[in-house]
C-alpha cells in the first residue's frame, strides 16, 4: 500500500521547469552593477532587432550562438542576458546554456528590454540602416550591407534570425556538424557551428555538383535561427562580388 501511494505521488508530481532555477536580476540591480563595472549585458535576440534598439553598451550574442561564444564572455563580471520576450524565455534559456558551458555567474534581466525602457534608462541603435529580413525586392540589394531578402528555406521568425553575409574564410564539414567562418560585409569576423544545416546555392537547393563551386574564398549568406528545431541555412553565392570590392 505504501509503495502504491509513493508511486502515485511521484507520478502526480509536476516535472520541474529548469527555468525556475535561473537567477534573475531587476533593472535597478543591473543599473547599479553597471555603474560599478560589475556586469555585462548580453542581448540574445537576432541581429536585426539588436541594431534597431538595444540597451546602451550591450553586446549581441543571439541565443542560437550563446553556447559557441560563451568562452568570449568575461569571467570576472555577472553576465546579464536579456530579450524582448513576453516571459523572458530567450534570456532564461541563454543562462541555462551558459551554465552548461561552465559560466558560473549569469542571470536574466527581469522584464528584459521592455522593463529597461519603461524605467527610462538609455538605449541606443545603429546609425546605418541595418539589414532587413524579408523586405527586399532582390537578394542583390544586400551587397555592401544593405537590405537582404531571406530565401524561402529560412522559416525562422525574423526577430529570432541572425544573418552573416560576406566572404567565407574557413569551412569544414563532417557527418555530424559544419563549421563556417565569415568576414562579413559589416567588417566583423563571425564563426558558427551547426548540426545538419540546409545548403543552398543562389537561394536554390544545392546539388552534388555545386560542391566544386563553393568553400573558403567564396561568398555566402548564413541564416542562424534561435528557434528550436529550425536548421541553419547556408546560402552559397559563388559568383557574387561585394559591391565595394
Amino acid at each position: 500500500m505504501f509503495f502504491l501511494l509513493t508511486f502515485f505521488l511521484a507520478a502526480a508530481s509536476p516535472t520541474p521547469n529548469p527555468e525556475d532555477s535561473v537567477a534573475r536580476v531587476s533593472v535597478a540591480e543591473v543599473k547599479e552593477m553597471l555603474a560599478k563595472n560589475d556586469a555585462v549585458l548580453v542581448d540574445v535576440r537576432g541581429s536585426v532587432p539588436f541594431e534597431l534598439q538595444r540597451i546602451t553598451g550591450a553586446i549581441n550574442v543571439p541565443l542560437g550562438l550563446i553556447a559557441d561564444r560563451a568562452a568570449e564572455l568575461p569571467k570576472d563580471k555577472l553576465i546579464v542576458t536579456y530579450c524582448s520576450c513576453s516571459h523572458d524565455e530567450a534570456s532564461l534559456q541563454a543562462v541555462l546554456r551558459l551554465e552548461r558551458e561552465g559560466v558560473t555567474r549569469a542571470a536574466a534581466l527581469e522584464g528584459g528590454l521592455d522593463a529597461w525602457t519603461a524605467a527610462g534608462l538609455p538605449t541606443e541603435s545603429d546609425n546605418h540602416e541595418p539589414p532587413v529580413v524579408n523586405e527586399a525586392p532582390a537578394p542583390e540589394a544586400a551587397r555592401g550591407g544593405g537590405r537582404l531578402m531571406a530565401p524561402g528555406a529560412v522559416t525562422c521568425d525574423r526577430n529570432k534570425v541572425t544573418l552573416y553575409s560576406g566572404k567565407v574564410t574557413a569551412f569544414t564539414r563532417t557527418k555530424t556538424k559544419t563549421s563556417i567562418t565569415i568576414a562579413t560585409d559589416w567588417d566583423t569576423t563571425e564563426s558558427t557551428t551547426a548540426k545538419s544545416p540546409r545548403y543552398l546555392v543562389n537561394t536554390e537547393p544545392m546539388k552534388a555538383s555545386d560542391w566544386k563551386r563553393v568553400g573558403a574564398g567564396k561568398r555566402a549568406n548564413v541564416w542562424i535561427c534561435s528557434q528550436p528545431g529550425i536548421a541553419t541555412v547556408i546560402d552559397w553565392r559563388p559568383d557574387e562580388k561585394r559591391a565595394v570590392e
